[in-house]
Protein backbone atom coordinates (compact mmCIF):
# COMPACT_ATOMS: atom_id res chain seq x y z
CA UNK A 1 0.00 0.00 0.00
CA UNK A 2 1.46 3.15 -0.84
CA UNK A 3 2.62 5.34 1.92
CA UNK A 4 -0.48 8.20 2.14
CA UNK A 5 -3.05 5.33 1.03
CA UNK A 6 -5.89 6.23 3.36
CA UNK A 7 -8.15 3.11 5.02
CA UNK A 8 -11.66 3.82 4.97
CA UNK A 9 -14.14 1.26 6.85
CA UNK A 10 -17.79 1.46 6.26
CA UNK A 11 -18.78 2.47 9.28
CA UNK A 12 -21.35 -0.53 9.11
CA UNK A 13 -19.27 -3.90 9.18
CA UNK A 14 -15.85 -2.54 10.02
CA UNK A 15 -15.65 0.33 12.10
CA UNK A 16 -12.16 0.75 12.24
CA UNK A 17 -9.57 0.32 9.66
CA UNK A 18 -5.37 0.44 9.40
CA UNK A 19 -2.84 -0.90 7.09
CA UNK A 20 -0.85 -4.13 8.33
CA UNK A 21 0.72 -6.67 6.69
CA UNK A 22 -0.81 -10.71 7.90
CA UNK A 23 2.32 -10.84 10.29
CA UNK A 24 1.32 -7.47 12.14
CA UNK A 25 -2.25 -8.25 12.02
CA UNK A 26 -1.56 -11.58 13.24
CA UNK A 27 0.39 -10.62 16.30
CA UNK A 28 -1.15 -7.51 17.23
CA UNK A 29 -4.80 -10.32 17.75
CA UNK A 30 -2.18 -12.49 20.02
CA UNK A 31 -1.78 -9.58 22.35
CA UNK A 32 -5.41 -8.67 22.17
CA UNK A 33 -4.85 -4.88 20.56
CA UNK A 34 -6.94 -6.09 17.00
CA UNK A 35 -9.56 -8.76 17.64
CA UNK A 36 -9.88 -10.63 14.41
CA UNK A 37 -12.58 -12.73 13.60
CA UNK A 38 -11.94 -16.41 12.82
CA UNK A 39 -12.37 -16.42 8.91
CA UNK A 40 -9.75 -13.40 9.20
CA UNK A 41 -7.17 -14.83 11.33
CA UNK A 42 -7.56 -18.08 8.80
CA UNK A 43 -7.11 -15.37 5.63
CA UNK A 44 -4.01 -13.96 7.17
CA UNK A 45 -2.27 -16.77 7.72
CA UNK A 46 -3.08 -18.11 4.30
CA UNK A 47 -1.74 -14.54 3.25
CA UNK A 48 1.65 -15.07 4.92
CA UNK A 49 2.77 -17.70 2.38
CA UNK A 50 2.78 -14.45 -0.43
CA UNK A 51 6.21 -12.94 -0.49
CA UNK A 52 4.33 -10.19 -2.43
CA UNK A 53 1.40 -9.05 -4.00
CA UNK A 54 2.57 -10.17 -7.60
CA UNK A 55 3.35 -13.46 -5.85
CA UNK A 56 -0.50 -13.73 -4.49
CA UNK A 57 -2.18 -12.43 -7.71
CA UNK A 58 -0.22 -15.52 -9.56
CA UNK A 59 -1.77 -17.79 -6.96
CA UNK A 60 -5.12 -16.45 -7.35
CA UNK A 61 -4.90 -16.28 -10.84
CA UNK A 62 -3.98 -20.36 -11.05
CA UNK A 63 -6.91 -22.00 -8.89
CA UNK A 64 -10.72 -21.27 -8.52
CA UNK A 65 -12.73 -20.63 -5.25
CA UNK A 66 -12.98 -24.29 -4.04
CA UNK A 67 -14.98 -26.37 -1.97
CA UNK A 68 -17.00 -24.14 1.10
CA UNK A 69 -15.79 -23.92 3.94
CA UNK A 70 -17.58 -25.50 7.38
CA UNK A 71 -15.67 -25.16 10.32
CA UNK A 72 -16.67 -26.68 13.56
CA UNK A 73 -17.59 -24.60 16.83
CA UNK A 74 -17.33 -26.48 19.86
CA UNK A 75 -18.05 -24.64 23.55
CA UNK A 76 -15.12 -24.83 25.83
CA UNK A 77 -14.92 -23.47 29.65
CA UNK A 78 -15.11 -19.44 29.58
CA UNK A 79 -15.12 -19.97 25.57
CA UNK A 80 -15.46 -21.97 22.40
CA UNK A 81 -12.81 -23.78 20.37
CA UNK A 82 -13.25 -23.84 16.18
CA UNK A 83 -12.26 -27.08 14.57
CA UNK A 84 -11.21 -26.06 10.87
CA UNK A 85 -12.00 -28.37 7.80
CA UNK A 86 -8.43 -30.00 7.62
CA UNK A 87 -8.27 -30.77 11.22
CA UNK A 88 -7.95 -34.45 11.90
CA UNK A 89 -10.83 -34.39 14.16
CA UNK A 90 -13.57 -32.46 12.54
CA UNK A 91 -15.34 -35.55 12.13
CA UNK A 92 -14.69 -37.56 15.70
CA UNK A 93 -18.21 -37.57 17.61
CA UNK A 94 -16.96 -36.44 20.68
CA UNK A 95 -13.56 -33.65 21.15
CA UNK A 96 -13.30 -32.16 24.68
CA UNK A 97 -10.63 -29.82 25.74
CA UNK A 98 -9.62 -28.42 29.06
CA UNK A 99 -8.33 -24.49 29.84
CA UNK A 100 -4.95 -26.10 30.97
CA UNK A 101 -3.99 -27.90 28.16
CA UNK A 102 -5.65 -24.88 26.22
CA UNK A 103 -3.58 -22.29 27.50
CA UNK A 104 -0.43 -24.28 26.52
CA UNK A 105 -1.20 -24.80 22.99
CA UNK A 106 -1.54 -21.25 22.12
CA UNK A 107 0.93 -21.09 18.92
CA UNK A 108 3.01 -18.59 17.41
CA UNK A 109 2.24 -16.11 14.64
CA UNK A 110 3.35 -18.01 11.31
CA UNK A 111 2.73 -21.61 13.16
CA UNK A 112 -0.56 -23.49 10.60
CA UNK A 113 -3.27 -23.91 12.61
CA UNK A 114 -6.05 -26.04 12.51
CA UNK A 115 -8.27 -24.54 15.41
CA UNK A 116 -8.98 -21.50 17.11
CA UNK A 117 -9.57 -21.02 20.54
CA UNK A 118 -11.72 -18.10 22.17
CA UNK A 119 -10.80 -16.86 25.30
CA UNK A 120 -11.23 -14.24 27.36
CA UNK A 121 -12.48 -12.21 23.40
CA UNK A 122 -9.46 -12.71 21.68
CA UNK A 123 -9.54 -16.21 19.56
CA UNK A 124 -6.12 -17.93 19.45
CA UNK A 125 -4.72 -20.70 17.19
CA UNK A 126 -4.18 -23.47 19.01
CA UNK A 127 -1.92 -26.76 18.36
CA UNK A 128 -3.48 -30.32 17.79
Amino acid sequence: VPADQECSPDKRETTHGIWVTPEQGLAANLRGEIPLSPPTLVTLQELLQHKTLNELQDDVGRRGWGDPRLPRVLPVEKGAVILEPWDPMIHEKEVKFDLASLKKRVLPVGEPFSRLWLYEGIWRPVAV
